[in-house]
């Protein structure tokens, strides 16, 4: 089978700026890439005519623990809280201003989630607490994720809501911060902050995360994305 690929922006990346306009492939190879007029002479009857119309090819990149897909469905769903230099985070104040501006934006949207966070290149060099977080709202639950995806902070509504102030409360996996008191603090790892699925994998929480995931995948079509 012969198809030609043809009115895009091929990209080999062979060479700096190489660039060509129309690719044919036979029987799964590429064998050849040039312009529109000097591929489309080499049709036939039974080739299969792609057009591009201006959209852009890449090679197959091999991507084993990059979170590509994750990050286009956050940056599509949730606030972005990137830090600088990606950012304009620099401190925690900065984050709390951020996150006030997305609600007063957006005050339907409960729970708040925040996407791409980094202590690391923070001011105060730590993770935000419930305090700071409920210091922006004591009415809508607070989720921000670390860029990591390993690590997160809530505020106290997130918390009651799922009714992890409870004596006793002990998630299975992860690892919870606690103060002083013995009370979690709203940080932890490796955790699900804003519920949890039981062992017929039902959500008991806020928002149920695979459901957004997979209805905002079903918004993309594939091989685009507006990111």
């Amino acid at each position: 089978m012969k198809q030609i690929f043809y009115n895009g922006e091929i990209v080999t990346m062979e060479q700096e700026g190489q660039q060509f306009s129309a690719m044919m492939i036979e029987d799964n190879h590429i064998v050849a890439l040039g312009s529109n007029e000097e591929l489309l002479a080499m049709k036939t009857e039974d080739t299969i005519m792609v057009d591009l119309n201006r959209k852009t090819i890449l090679p197959g990149f091999v991507d084993a623990h990059g979170h590509f897909q994750m990050n286009v469905m956050a940056r599509h769903l949730f606030i972005d809280a990137s830090c600088a230099p990606a950012g304009k985070i620099t401190s925690i104040a900065d984050l709390q201003a951020l996150l006030r501006e997305e609600i007063a934006a957006h005050p339907e949207k409960n729970p708040v989630i925040a996407f791409n966070f980094d202590d690391t290149l923070l001011e105060e060099y730590r993770m935000p607490d419930a305090k700071d977080l409920d210091a922006v709202s004591a009415d809508k639950s607070i989720l921000l994720v670390h860029a990591s995806i390993h690590m997160m902070a809530v505020n106290t509504k997130a918390m009651e809501s799922v009714g992890m102030l409870e004596p006793g409360y002990k998630p299975l996996g992860g690892h919870i911060y606690y103060d002083e008191n013995g009370v979690w603090h709203g940080t932890s790892e490796e955790h699900t902050v804003l519920g949890y699925y039981d062992e017929n994998g039902v959500w008991h929480g806020e928002g149920d995360p695979l459901k957004a995931y997979y209805d905002a995948n079903g918004e993309l079509q594939y091989g685009e994305s507006p990111y």
